[in-house]
């Protein structure tokens, strides 16, 4: 019952995401980063809940195009800390900046994770092809 409490609540969260519209669009840049990040745990290319940079930023190129989405990586990738369930891991404590670009992203972040019971919700295949249907649903269509 716990479970599916948690379960429950990770999809609530994650169709919540603070999204900046834009003439009234929703810019789909943290939505298709959070694909990005359930597409590399289901690929098997993140580990240990630490997702580097380099691999996150194909990924989301690769996504990006798909989903017809023109917002560079260094946006999603810095403003995504200001959800609960998503960590960036500083190379020397935080910063705040209000326009992010990809100098700062690579000088001053390291990796990113995720809250602890999530990344161990996402390593169950079912649940990431649930959370995937869920956001894609919620955001894309």
């Amino acid at each position: 019952m716990e479970n599916a409490l948690l379960i429950s609540m990770y999809r609530d969260v994650l169709r919540s995401m603070k999204c900046q519209k834009s003439k009234g669009m929703v810019n789909l840049a943290k939505p298709t980063l959070l694909l990005s990040i359930i597409k590399m745990v289901d690929n098997g290319k993140v580990s240990n809940n630490i997702f580097k940079l380099e691999d996150l930023r194909i990924t989301y190129d690769e996504l990006k195009e798909k989903y017809s989405v023109s917002t560079p990586f260094c946006y999603p990738i810095y403003h995504m800390g200001s959800e609960s369930f998503y960590h960036i891991n500083w190379v020397n404590g935080h910063a705040f900046i209000k326009v992010s670009n990809d100098k700062f992203v690579r000088e001053n972040i390291k990796s990113i994770s995720l809250d602890n019971a999530l990344w161990d919700l996402l390593q169950d295949e079912s649940l990431r092809n649930d959370y995937t249907e869920s956001i894609t649903k919620f955001y894309m269509l």
